[in-house]
């Protein structure tokens, strides 16, 4: 009995270590990629969003899982770099589009890979029924630290995060 409980010890030790060394993976990562470009991991994406052509807030907010607010405010740092413009719809002038400038373009098509990119490529190696069982097994993580209410997107970021993101 004392064996297995030294056992889950030193495996809730290592489980940790991983969950450290992904954590600190991602804060270089992002680090990283603010040193080289100016844009975090969520403007980045937003960027390559839009690479397929304009679009609505509402439709980047549903392709990348955050809330109509931090994409409006992703919008507003990339607007503010020149990076996207928003126009008005011209049958719906209520309606807005995003779409790239040509800053935003050249911007994107010079941009290193990232730890996003890089995940999605190795992952996509995995075989499905491995890719099924780490998806599983995180969402098991997840619900192991009560974080399952917590608003995320698929976009790797560590530091500091929009308002509506610190609820």
């Amino acid at each position: 009995m004392a064996g297995g409980a030294v056992e889950r010890t030193e495996r809730g030790r290592d489980a940790l270590i991983a969950l450290r060394r992904i954590l600190r993976a991602t804060e270089i990562g992002g680090r990283r990629l603010a040193r080289e470009t100016g844009l975090t991991s969520s403007q980045l994406t937003v960027l390559r969003l839009l690479a397929d052509g304009e679009t609505t807030p509402g439709a980047i907010s549903a392709g990348i899982g955050l809330t109509q607010a931090t994409v409006t405010a992703l919008i507003d740092r990339l607007a503010a770099r020149g990076l996207v413009i928003r126009r008005r719809g011209e049958s719906d002038r209520r309606r807005v589009w995003i779409d790239l400038t040509e800053e935003g373009q050249a911007l994107l098509a010079s941009m290193p890979s990232d730890l996003q990119a890089t995940f999605h490529t190795e992952f996509a190696k995995l075989a499905s029924w491995e890719q099924a069982m780490m998806v599983a097994t995180l969402e098991r993580l997840v619900g192991m630290l009560n974080a399952g209410q917590l608003e995320a997107g698929p976009v790797l970021e560590f530091g500091d995060l929009s308002p509506s993101e610190r609820e």
